[in-house]
């Protein structure tokens, strides 16, 4: 397999160094040098070269390894570009979800990946407990484990010393039978490995004593229980629980950053379409209070990293991982930056204790990189009094918009109440006005109704003087005839058909 170009050149420089310093590197277990498809090494982790020889039997098999590192080396600006153009895999110890991905994909793809199972380095030069994180990793990229043994590199550069550039030191690396964890118990798996790692570390360790000492007492560099000044294994763990303590609390950390931080993200969402100034009352004090809110987040957040910071310099730097804290200061004050910018977009008309414009912000963003480019607790402490103000200002500002919205509403009440009174006057005017028309009306009726009668009442006495009339007339008529008979038959006998009522 042909090494990127990159990495070919690295292999060359990496020889010419082990070649002028004159490393007399002694390997065994070559026939268990992983020589093709994807492959996880576990090795021994004692210094900060361990990586460099373990890679030595890979890189003359014309395999190219890909190592998990500390994110604070890819932060550094000469190192971390060529450990990324190298393909080395960075490890946040804080989060590293993401880098156990990313080598996961890497061992699917049939690469090689190197890790530490420790964890940390061991000052104790011992095999530590392990983590379980190798063998789920294995597990989930469907490859073998292949435990090495590096011995010898701690005494080029270790934790607290300065790198020895002395020449002809010896140095042993043993690469073991593979593990194969498919399907297995993570926890014997990891057990395993770890009496592997122990056991053959114990062999390694002897033969390098019997080859290449004896050795004077105390020195650091050998194991308390050899005779050397280093701490024991006891004394190691008892460290490195200190650094899981820091850790957990840094972890904690991060997980209120990156909340406050998604908060804030939230929040200016909910005020990028509309401005609290032209909002209505309850639309205004729900934006605010999302923003309150989210600056409540951010203060706490930053008072935490005031905290971790103020663990003391190096403490925060090897346990704590002075690069993820930073990082997280980072993240927290570019949330503060993104919340303010928000808060002068949303109330520029307002009366502001932050500053008018976007000159605040500026400012803030100026005078943080200053303060933490000198130190991160410097600079978080400058974080947390612009989050306290900001939050000061927010919470003033909810106040001011929840009383304008109860006095609001209270207006509102008053001039539902007068609209409920008014409606009720103008029921009753309506039914006085019905009523007073009902009356109208039956006196019209009324009216009407006398009017008929008299007419017809005059009728009936038109119609009884018209009858009156004409039987006067027919009386004078009947006596005008009867005189008439009188006149004209005086001595005539009377008719004996007539009664006396007909005569």
């Amino acid at each position: 397999m042909a090494f990127e170009p990159l990495f070919a050149v690295a292999n060359h420089l990496s020889k010419f160094i082990a070649r002028a310093l004159k490393y007399n590197v002694i390997i065994t277990g070559e026939e268990n040098i992983p020589r093709k498809g994807g492959a996880l090494l576990c090795i021994n982790h004692t210094g900060y070269v361990d990586f460099y020889f373990a890679a030595m039997p890979l890189l003359a098999a014309k395999r190219q390894p890909h190592f998990m590192a500390k994110q604070e080396i890819f932060e550094n600006p000469i190192a971390g570009p060529l450990m990324r153009a190298l393909g080395q895999i960075p490890v946040d110890r804080i989060a590293g979800r993401d880098s156990m991905n990313m080598a996961i994909d890497k061992l699917k793809n049939g690469e090689i990946v190197g890790i530490f199972p420790e964890g940390t380095m061991s000052d104790s030069f011992e095999i530590k407990s392990l983590k379980t994180g190798a063998v789920r990793m294995a597990q989930t990229a469907g490859v073998k484990i292949y435990p090495v043994i590096v011995w010898g590199s701690h005494r080029v550069w270790r934790r607290n010393t300065k790198p020895n550039l002395e020449r002809n030191l010896p140095f042993m690396v043993h690469y073991c039978e593979p593990i194969d964890v498919a399907g297995g118990d993570v926890d014997e798996l990891t057990e395993q490995l770890h009496t592997v790692l122990k056991d053959t570390l114990e062999d390694v360790r002897n033969r390098y004593f019997e080859e290449f000492g004896p050795f004077e007492p105390g020195l650091p560099w050998v194991p308390a229980r050899f005779g050397g000044s280093a701490p024991t294994l006891e004394e190691a763990q008892a460290d490195d629980d200190r650094i899981d303590k820091h850790r957990k609390y840094a972890n904690s950390v991060m997980r209120h950053s990156a909340k406050a931080a998604k908060e804030v993200h939230s929040a200016i969402l909910n005020t990028k379409d509309a401005t609290l100034d032209e909002a209505d009352p309850e639309a205004k004090l729900s934006r605010l209070t999302s923003m309150r809110e989210a600056a409540e987040s951010l203060t706490k957040a930053a008072e935490e990293l005031v905290e971790a910071a103020e663990q003391g310099g190096e403490e925060v730097k090897r346990k704590a991982g002075a690069g993820s804290l930073r990082y997280m200061t980072e993240t927290v004050a570019s949330a503060t930056v993104e919340l303010e910018q928000a808060t002068v977009r949303s109330a520029r008309k307002a009366s502001r204790k932050l500053g008018a414009g976007t000159d605040s912000v500026t400012e803030f963003a100026t005078g943080f990189r200053h303060r933490a480019a000198k130190s991160l607790q410097s600079g978080a402490e400058y974080l947390s009094q612009k989050a306290e103000s900001l939050l000061a200002y927010l919470s003033d500002a909810e106040e001011t918009v929840r009383k304008s919205s109860e006095e609001r509403h209270i207006r509102h009440a008053i001039a539902r109440e007068k609209r409920m009174e008014q409606a009720a006057a103008d029921e009753i005017r309506t039914a006085i006005q019905k009523e007073e028309a009902a009356v109208k009306h039956a006196e019209r009726e009324t009216s009407r109704a006398l009017e008929n009668a008299a007419r017809a009442t005059e009728e009936v006495i038109r119609v009884f003087d018209d009858t009156a009339t004409d039987d006067a007339e027919l009386d004078d008529a009947d006596l005008d005839d009867a005189n008439e008979l009188g006149n004209a038959e005086p001595n005539a006998e009377p008719n004996p058909e007539l009664n006396g009522d007909d005569a």
